[in-house]
């Protein structure tokens, strides 16, 4: 679904993210999900550094629920590489300043939390 755009002046999802709520393109060098979402560690790290110069977070940055979809019968190095990356990602921005205060993974028990 494609979402209308936000009004220039109030601060929302999209325009503070730039996002328009539809992807028209993936990178090519970006691995795709079992939902067919890319994965970027980069853009993590990016997204990071952005959120802690724009809103310089008293409370600092919290990650929840970050992980991967992959099918069942995907061996768990490319979910132990995709922890990794991320990590890694975490790391960068935290050497460039990001605030980053917590880290939670997505686990299949979230699925119970309702």
């Amino acid at each position: 679904p494609s979402f209308p755009p936000p009004a220039p002046d109030s601060p929302s999802y999209s325009a503070d993210s730039g996002a328009g709520g539809i992807m028209t393109s993936v990178d090519p060098r970006d691995e795709l999900s079992a939902m067919g979402w890319p994965v970027a560690p980069w853009g993590l790290g990016k997204l990071l550094c952005r959120v802690q110069e724009r809103y310089q977070p008293k409370a600092g940055i919290h990650i929840l629920e970050n992980g991967i979809a992959l099918d069942a019968n995907v061996s768990e190095e490319r979910r132990t590489a995709f922890l990794q990356s991320n990590t890694a990602a975490i790391h960068n921005a935290m050497e460039q300043g990001a605030d980053v205060r917590g880290y939670f993974v997505w686990t299949l028990m979230d699925n119970f939390e309702w």
